[in-house]
């Protein structure tokens, strides 16, 4: 067999300088070094066949006993330049390892090969180790197959090409190698990929079909481009410890899992397009280019810590995003289906969200930077959550609306490396939905318990927040202990009746004392923005919850006639007579109803009232001067006045008198500046 081998290649290079080794154990070396030198092959010493790997075991060169292997292995070779290319083809031994070590070549194909016997039943796949060599490239081309590939000890490979439907298992870069380039194209297969060890590569192409594992670049090591088109697939790519790539093209109906950056590492822009898919986006501790999301491509979810973005654009997305201490330049989402979006303190981001839909809102324990601003234009929202919130930089929603009840979503991480069976990828999507949706209108401990459209703020301060043309007033608004009275407010509909006290249980003196602050706060939002109609109208709801606080604060109250008291019989008073300063109808019917009263009772006083003569229609008329609080007391001639016509004459000038001050206020309500 070694003496066929021989012939077929010696006319590549002299034996020399190129050496194929067959050998069993180490054990039998000087017999096969015998055989190998009567054929033909001069300086071969059992010192190169001992060279090892840092690192791999000592076995990876001979085998174990019971088995026979063989080893290809090219050691100190240095081609001619006039020998452009060394090609191994229709080779279907049995070949465990390729090394080549020590080297430099101008280019090395397998073509039609399969350096692994896949006829035996323990057959051992094929490894290819170039160490502290240079070659010009390397091809494994037309259905050929080996094993994993180790580039080592500060290599350089121009190249590295896999085509027409080849196979090889997983690629090492390592110990500050470099390669140029990395194709795979023609439906070919590649394992996963690792780029560690300050190594450096140039761009990875993978398309037409073809497929690879996992790609982590990482220990500051630095990769080109990747371009992933035409249908292709890969796992996770993952860049890592202080690591840089360029950017990154995922196109053409191709899919691509997680895509991961993180400990102070760097990339340029993503472009995700053209029906594409792919995973979890998570970026913590490091800097990003801009990424870019067009229609009808697909995503998990997003999650942004530490970090800075140079610039976000997505169209058509459905997907979750959680964002920490990030700085994003320009953030831009339209026509979006967004499950969560949850912004934590320490952010720095202009960000735009327009005719979107939002299941929850998220704005928790959040500090909104002076260098931030925050746009909701014509979306929709089920939840929106301020709670321990400060705005300090720019809030503006913008024809706000509420969803009647959260949407499903379709969460494109479960496809991607998932199982194809569609049946399968459904009941995950399905599962996913409903821990999803059972986290924010669930009632467990650890669950939000959100039954209908809400909107909360509690415990916040929501600055110069701007409302324009929202329908707040659909949303069960829910309020407690927080600041508002700077926020501007225009068109929509304003929180009435809608408002509820978080975490308080109604008819209580908290729930009560809230619900004046927010009446109150709302009133003075609209004084301030010379809005008379809601300003009084918000008013009388604050008049009319401070009676019932005053009413539950009697009830606690032994002294009869106490500052509550009083108090409390001015509101009830307030309320009888115009309502709050809302009716003037209601005074108009107080004032008259009053003095028709009072009037009635000094007639009844003066002998007047229900007397057997015949009624004294001119004493009808005499009821208009009584509502003149200026009137005299003897507008009723030819009567003696008694203590108690005096009395009711009197207390009926101050109710008629009080009436009338109600009927203005009332009907001058709009008419206020």
């Amino acid at each position: 067999m070694a003496s066929d081998q021989l012939r077929t290649y010696k006319h590549k290079l002299s034996a020399d300088d190129f050496v194929f080794a067959f050998t069993a154990t180490e054990a039998d070396f000087a017999l096969r070094a015998d055989e190998l030198r009567n054929k033909g092959v001069e300086r071969l010493t059992t010192s190169l066949l001992r060279e090892r790997l840092p690192g791999d075991d000592p076995r990876s060169l001979w085998g174990y006993e019971e088995t026979m292997f063989t080893c290809l292995m090219a050691v100190e070779v240095n081609a001619p330049e006039a020998e452009s290319a060394i090609q191994i083809a229709n080779l279907y031994r049995q070949v465990p390892n390729l090394f080549l070590l020590r080297s430099r070549l101008p280019s090395l194909t397998l073509k039609e090969s399969r350096l692994t016997d896949s006829d035996a039943a323990e057959s051992v796949c094929t490894n290819f180790h170039i160490f502290a060599s240079t070659i010009g490239g390397f091809g494994v081309v037309q259905f050929s197959k080996i094993g994993y590939v180790r580039i080592d000890g500060a290599s350089t490979t121009s190249y590295f090409g896999i085509h027409g439907a080849s196979t090889t298992g997983n690629f090492y870069i390592d110990g500050a190698s470099k390669i140029g380039g990395c194709r795979l194209s023609g439906a070919s297969k590649a394992g996963d990929f690792s780029i560690q060890g300050a190594s450096t590569t140039g761009q990875f192409w993978i398309d037409e079909s073809s497929e690879t594992g996992i790609f982590k670049i990482s220990e500051a090591s630095k990769a080109g481009a990747f371009w992933i088109t035409k249908a292709s697939k890969t796992g996770r790519i993952w860049v890592t410890g202080e690591s840089k790539t360029e950017f990154f093209d995922i196109s053409g109906s191709s899919t691509a899992g997680d895509l991961s950056v993180d400990a102070k590492s760097t990339t340029g822009n993503f472009w995700i397009k053209d029906y594409s898919t792919i995973g979890q986006f998570n970026i913590e501790a490091s800097t990003i280019g801009k990424f870019s999301i067009e229609r009808a491509s697909t995503a998990g979810n997003f999650k942004i810590v530490d970090s800075f973005c140079s610039g976000f654009e997505g169209y058509e997305l459905c997907a979750s995003f959680f964002l920490q201490s990030a700085t994003i330049a320009q953030m831009r989402l339209t026509d979006c289906y967004i499950p969560e979006l949850e912004i934590r303190s320490g952010c720095k981001m202009e960000a735009y969200f327009t005719n979107s839909q939002i299941n929850l809102l998220d704005f928790r324990h959040l500090t909104l930077s002076k260098e931030s601003t925050v746009s909701l234009l014509n979306c929709r929202v089920y939840a929106c959550l301020m709670v321990e919130f400060a705005m300090q930089g720019q809030l503006y929603m913008r024809q706000l609306q509420p969803l009647s009840e959260p949407f499903t979503w379709y969460d494109a991480y479960k496809q991607v490396g998932e199982n194809d069976n569609d049946t399968i990828a459904n009941n995950q999507n399905q599962s996913y939905h409903q821990y999803r949706l059972a986290k924010l209108t669930g009632t467990q401990p650890n669950q939000l318990n959100i039954a209908e459209s809400t909107f909360r703020v509690s415990q916040s301060s929501l600055g110069k927040t701007e409302f324009t043309s929202c329908d707040l007033g659909s949303f069960r608004f829910e309020f407690s202990n927080s600041k508002i009275t700077e926020v501007f407010m225009s068109g929509g509909t304003v929180p009435q009746s809608n408002i509820v006290i978080y975490g308080e249980q109604p008819d209580t003196l908290a729930w009560e004392e809230q619900k004046v602050s927010a009446y109150n706060q709302l009133k003075k939002i609209f004084d301030g923005q010379g809005d008379v109609y809601w300003a009084t109208t918000l008013q009388a709801k604050t008049a009319e919850h401070q009676e019932r606080l005053l009413r539950l604060r009697r009830q606690g109250e032994q002294t009869w006639f106490s500052t509550t008291f009083w108090d409390l019989k001015t509101f009830q008073l307030n309320r009888l007579s115009n309502l709050h300063g809302e009716s003037w109808g209601r005074a108009l019917a107080f004032t008259l109803g009053t003095a028709a009263f009072f009037y009635l009772l000094f007639l009844l006083t003066i002998g007047r009232l229900f007397q057997p003569t015949a009624f004294d229609w001119a004493l009808a008329g005499q009821y208009f001067q009584f509502l003149d609080p200026t009137h005299k007391p003897d507008f009723v001639k030819q009567v003696n006045l008694s203590f108690g016509a005096y009395a009711a004459d009197f207390v009926g000038r101050i109710f008629v008198g009080y009436g009338i001050f109600q009927f203005i206020a009332a009907f001058r309500k709009h008419g206020k500046k």
